[in-house]
């Protein structure tokens, strides 16, 4: 191992004898997508907008973002601190619906994730867009194997909603979809997976339950991140975080709630 710094990866997928790392096989994004343009190297404690949002967790990852449970210092709340990789961050066509939704006012409470706050976030790997959301709970695409009559699971089980909950999920999920369309907005991507259960309010969880654990032997994290030359990368966190949604603090009461979410596919319609 030379004490020589390693090369700035290219801007891009990696070919295969390109790539940096040794393999990891937590469950969680692929660690070659750490380079310029690409995603934020994020740890549990790190600190965004002058200290204003703290990581306390991780909610999830796609293919242009990662999600995480941050605490607002500011306005004393939890927050969803959504973070792009940076070369979808200077034209960002979900900025643009979110804006655009943020100012109807035909009702109070939209069925759509309510974007809070936006800033931009410098790193090494480019300037990435960041939006701030209510933190939201899983999707109804995963929730259903979250209920408590499948707990404990037995094989002749077969994994469905209640009626009563499907019949809610579809009228919420329609009347988000005649929302947006009354203000011009096509979702893109209407889809379970972009439906998410509402939580109960966050405030009067204890910290200790929301901040996620910090040992990899428990399996929230990957082991170290390791590049193959041994030398030590900027680009890319020291671990990758498992994504640990919110599924013990959704609301399934018989009031509950769902949101559609994810408007990165979304267009203003004619």
């Amino acid at each position: 191992m030379g004490t020589s710094p390693p090369p700035t990866p290219p801007p891009r997928m990696p070919e295969y004898d390109e790539r940096r790392f040794k393999a990891i096989t937590t469950p969680c994004e692929w660690i070659e997508d750490y380079h310029p343009g690409g995603y934020h190297p994020v740890h549990f404690g790190d600190v965004f907008k002058d200290g204003q949002y703290k990581v306390n967790r991780k909610l999830g990852e796609g293919s242009f973002s990662t999600v995480w449970l941050a605490f607002d210092q500011k306005f004393h709340r939890y927050v969803a601190l959504k973070i792009a990789v940076a070369s979808m961050s200077k034209t960002s066509n979900e900025l643009m619906i979110l804006q655009r939704l943020a100012a109807a006012t035909s009702t109070k409470v939209k069925p759509v994730t309510e974007l809070l706050d936006k800033f931009d976030h410098e790193g090494p790997n480019g300037v990435h867009l960041c939006l701030v959301f209510e933190p939201m709970g899983p999707s109804v695409n995963s929730m259903v194997e979250e209920l408590p009559c499948f707990n404990p699971f037995y094989s002749h089980m077969k994994i469905r909603y209640p009626f009563w909950m499907a019949k809610r999920i579809l009228r919420q999920a329609l009347q988000g979809l005649e929302f947006l369309h009354r203000n011009g907005i096509a979702h893109g991507d209407f889809q379970p997976g972009n439906m998410l259960f509402t939580l109960q309010d966050l405030n009067h969880i204890g910290d200790d339950k929301l901040q996620q654990d910090e040992n990899y032997k428990f399996g929230s994290k990957s082991p170290p991140v390791e590049r193959l030359d041994g030398k030590v990368d900027k680009w890319a966190p020291k671990y990758l975080a498992v994504p640990q949604p919110l599924a013990e603090l959704a609301d399934i009461s018989h009031n509950f709630t769902i949101k559609l979410s994810d408007m990165g596919g979304g267009k203003h319609t004619p």
